[in-house]
Order: structure tokens, then sequence, then C-alpha cells
């Protein structure tokens, strides 16, 4: 009999939609002594308690949407950009804490990136674009890497800037924060959570994952941090080392 009943209200909400706008919510269908506290499916119907009352929805049977090529391609940008994101966390932890309200600082992170650095290719596979990635974005003047300094056969990396003059908000105990892409190996350095080095020693040196060769091409970023205010510079970019 409850089965009846329900097949019988079915009928008619679909016919409401039928001349109505449709819902995902098809009705609300009052308890009674043969309906009671009804639960269950019927079809792509189904009838759940909420308050008291018996609540009839109707399941999502298919996607909302086509597999379009914008969609395949937001997808490539996630794909391309998340991988990156988990090797050189430290950094974007750093970098984006100021921005993370009531996000992560991932998310922040993403959300400055994906339309850059994550850009061009094909109509449904994005490109990475080093020269636009940001690994850090604040209040803090711009401080410029002035070289990269690799030894064949090697894995350090000497990077350096200019320690004065200061930029707006800076100060000589901002710690700088570097990152390092080797693009030949695809080997990623997050130097955040090495001993700090601060902006008035105006080098840094980087111990990189592989050794570094002539033939391969470098990727780094640098921003500088207050280790006191938590305020950050934007990062700056540099490409290839000598």
């Amino acid at each position: 009999m409850l089965i009846v009943i329900l097949a019988i209200t079915f009928i008619l909400t679909v016919l409401q939609n039928y001349l109505f706008p449709p819902s995902t919510c098809l009705g609300v269908v009052t308890a009674n002594t043969l309906i009671g506290a009804s639960r269950g499916s019927i079809g792509n119907a189904t009838m759940t308690r909420v308050k008291g009352q018996n609540i009839l929805k109707e399941k999502i049977l298919q996607a909302s949407g086509p597999n379009s090529e914008a969609r395949q391609y937001q997808k490539s940008r996630y794909s391309l950009l998340t991988p990156i994101a988990r090797t050189i966390k430290g950094a974007i932890d750093l970098g984006f804490a100021k921005l993370a309200i009531k996000k992560s600082p991932y998310n922040a992170w993403f959300e400055e990136n994906s339309q850059t650095a994550a850009a061009g290719g094909s109509s449904t596979v994005a490109a990475f674009v080093p020269t636009a990635m940001k690994t850090g974005k604040g209040t803090i003047g711009v401080t410029l890497i002035t070289t990269v300094n690799v030894t064949t056969g090697t894995a350090d990396a000497i990077v350096s800037w200019a320690a004065t003059p200061l930029p707006v908000g800076g100060a000589a105990s901002d710690v700088a924060i570097i990152v390092i892409w080797n693009e030949t190996t695809d080997e990623w350095t997050d130097a955040s959570g090495t001993t700090a080095a601060l902006r008035s020693a105006a080098s840094k040196t980087v111990t990189m994952v592989g050794n570094w060769t002539t033939a391969d091409l470098l990727h780094t970023w640098l921003f500088f941090r207050n280790p006191t205010t938590g305020k950050v510079s934007d990062s700056d970019y540099s490409a290839d080392a000598s």
C-alpha cells in the first residue's frame, strides 16, 4: 500500500514539475497513518524525513554538464599546478599566509597562479609558464635576483641580491625564501626550511635536489619575509644560471 501511495505521489509531482520549473526537491508530503515516517527510493524519487516532514526528492541521474574544452582546460590547470604546490609547500605556506583569509595558503596561491602560470598550451591542456609563477605575494617591495651561480657537477646554487637600498617596507632582517626548478631534470628545491639567510647577507647558498650541468635549465624564485610581522614581498624570477 505504501509503495502505491508513493508511486501516485511521485506521478503527481512529476506532472506538477512538467507545468512549473523543476527543482531537486519534488515536494513535501504530510505524514499520516498510511505514509508515516517514510524513507526509501522508487525509481529516481527518494523519500527522506526532515523536521517531522516527509520530503520527496528527485535523484540526479547524470552529470550537470558536458566535458567541454573549457572544463578540460581547467582540469589540466589543476593537474599541472597541484604537484608543484605539493613540492614547494613550505614556500607557499610562508608566501601566501597573509592572503589565506578563509582559505588555505594553497588556495590563495592557486588563485594567483592558475590564470597566469598555467596558460597557453592547447584548447584543452594548459602549459606551465615559469616566468609568470609567484611563490610569494605581499606588500614589501620586490628585491631582484642579481645572479645565480652554480659550479658544474655540484648541487650548490648561490643566489644573490642587492642588500641595499631597502625596498618599501623591507628590513635588513628579512629572510630570503628561495625556490629552484631544474627544468631539464624536473627537480624542485624548496629552500624555505633550510638555514635562514637574511637580506643583509646579500646571498644564500641553496643545495639543490640534484647536481647541475651546463646543459640544465634552472628557474629561480626569490621573495623576502619579515620574521616578526610575517609580511612578505612579491617574488622575483630569474631564468638559467652561470
